[in-house]
C-alpha cells in the first residue's frame, strides 16, 4: 500500500497491467487524465480522457491478448485506451457510472 496525492483528483480506480510497461498498475482517474502507479507509487502511466473519469475497467477489447483501458467519463463517453492511444470511443446518452467486465470482450455498464 501507499500514499500518494494526485494532482487532478481520483474520482475511480482500476487495477491492471499494460503489455508495454509490463508491471501491475493502481489506475487514478481524475479530472480529465488517467495516472498509473506501480507497487512503489511511482508513475508509469499518464494519459489525457475527455471529461471526469467516473469508471475504470481492464479488458482485452480487441481479442489481441493484451489488456486494454476503458474508461467512462461524465462526458457521456466510454473510451478504450491501447497505453496511452485511444482507439475507440462509444457516446452514450449521459454519464456513465460503472463499468465491469463480464466475459472476454463482453461489458456492462450503467448510466
Amino acid at each position: 500500500m501507499f500514499d500518494k496525492e494526485v494532482s487532478d483528483g481520483v474520482s475511480c480506480l482500476g487495477f491492471g497491467t499494460f503489455v508495454s510497461i509490463q508491471a501491475p498498475m493502481v489506475v487514478a482517474g481524475g479530472n480529465c487524465s488517467i495516472t498509473g502507479f506501480d507497487c512503489a507509487a511511482d508513475e508509469r502511466f499518464w494519459t489525457v480522457t475527455g471529461d471526469n473519469a467516473a469508471s475504470i475497467q481492464f479488458m482485452d477489447w480487441d481479442d489481441d491478448g493484451e489488456e486494454e483501458l476503458l474508461v467512462g467519463s461524465d462526458d457521456f463517453s466510454i473510451r478504450v485506451f491501447k497505453n496511452e492511444e485511444m482507439i475507440f470511443d462509444i457516446q452514450e446518452q449521459s454519464k456513465i457510472q460503472y463499468l465491469k467486465k463480464v466475459h472476454k470482450q463482453i461489458f456492462t455498464y450503467s448510466l
